[in-house]
C-alpha cells in the first residue's frame, strides 16, 4: 500500500514537473520587428510588455496552439509562431514580423 501511494506520488510530481516544463519552453521571450523599433516581451504569468520608440505599455497574452493572443488596452492581436520561433502578425497588420532575439 505505501509502495503505490509513492509510486503515485512520484508519478503526480514528474508529470507535474514535465507540464511545467512544456508550458515554460513556448513563446515567453524577448521579441523585435526587423527594425528594432517594435519589441514585445513575453513573461512567464501571461504578463506581456509592447514597446514601441521607447515607449512601453504592459500587456498581456495567451496561447493557443501555435497562436498568440496579445491584449493591450483591451484590443486582442492575434500572431501565429512560426517554426523558428518568430511571431507573425495577421495580415494587414501595422506592425511586421517579430523574431525572437
Amino acid at each position: 500500500m505505501k509502495l503505490s501511494l509513492l509510486r503515485g506520488i512520484i508519478l503526480a510530481s514528474s508529470l507535474a514537473f514535465i507540464g511545467l516544463t512544456l508550458a515554460g519552453c513556448g513563446v515567453e521571450g524577448k521579441y523585435s520587428d526587423q527594425t528594432g523599433m517594435i519589441n514585445l516581451e513575453l513573461q512567464s504569468g501571461g504578463k506581456a510588455t509592447l514597446g514601441a520608440m521607447g515607449q512601453a505599455e504592459p500587456c498581456t497574452y495567451k496561447t493557443d496552439g501555435d497562436k498568440v493572443d496579445i491584449t493591450c488596452h483591451g484590443e486582442t492581436t492575434t500572431f501565429t509562431k512560426q517554426s523558428d520561433g518568430s511571431l507573425a502578425p495577421p495580415a494587414g497588420a501595422m506592425i511586421g514580423l517579430l523574431k525572437k532575439k
